[in-house]
């Protein structure tokens, strides 16, 4: 995220075909897995949202502000999660989790580090 203006932010990703692979796969299983219940309707309307935008296959994804720290969140959480559970299983599965892991990180650091 790098500031456009003085107040304003460029809410944009910069991927490349791998990432863009990694991300469609990582907010289809978010969707997957939030409730069809009216509670979660904004954050269902935010992530279909990044979905059809990471669809599009352009070089540039504009996202909202919302969109964008919605999936800031996610992904965040996702590799706290996947940290943790790294040192919990067995040498195959680690070897499994590990580069998914150095990914979603590189994700993160490239586009949503601060």
């Amino acid at each position: 995220m790098k500031p456009t203006h003085k107040g304003f932010n460029n809410y944009s990703l910069e991927l490349d075909k791998s990432q863009r692979v990694i991300l469609k796969q990582f907010v289809n299983q978010m969707l997957q897995s939030i409730p069809s219940d009216a509670n979660y309707y904004p954050v269902e309307k935010a992530f279909s949202g990044i979905y059809e935008k990471l669809k599009l296959e352009n070089d540039s994804t504009k996202l909202t502000k919302d969109e964008f720290f919605k999936l800031k969140e996610a992904l965040k959480r996702n590799i706290t999660h996947l940290e943790k559970e790294i040192t919990k299983v067995w040498f195959f599965k680690r070897w499994i989790m590990k580069p998914m892991l150095k990914q979603y990180i590189s994700i993160f650091n490239s586009n949503f580090k601060e």
